[in-house]
């Protein structure tokens, strides 16, 4: 298999896809207020699990990637921007919908470019 890299084309084509499709195992990802961030897939996926039980109707995550940065040998790259947030509360009923900002850490890992850090915060 060639040797995947980091560039922004590739950064641009991964970048729609779920997170866990594109994670690398040891990912960093934070994106909850006073709670600690999920280390690796396995805890990444914990969560999403929780997520899918606290949640109903959930639509798939649309970012809008306002900038890319390649590192000059592209086996590390970031991009940040927004992405719109919806879905309905399992346990209220209640639509939940808003923009949360992003920064994504993007590594070569096994010949592969993945997310290798995620922090997200919702928009105030």
């Amino acid at each position: 298999m060639a040797q995947e890299r980091c560039d922004e084309a590739t950064v641009r084509r991964l970048a729609p896809m779920p997170v866990a499709q594109i994670a690398a195992p040891d990912i960093y990802f934070n994106t909850r207020v006073g709670e600690p961030p999920a280390v690796g897939t396995t805890a990444m996926e914990a969560l999403g699990r929780a997520h899918a039980s606290e949640r109903t109707n959930q639509r798939p995550y649309v970012f809008r990637l306002v900038q890319v940065a390649v590192s000059a040998d592209q086996s590390m790259a970031y991009d940040d921007g927004s992405a719109h947030i919806e879905y309905d509360e399992t346990a209220t009923g209640r639509h939940i919908s808003y923009e949360m900002t992003y920064l994504r850490v993007w590594k070569v890992v096994d010949g592969r470019c993945r997310i290798a850090a995620s922090y997200g915060r919702a928009e105030e």
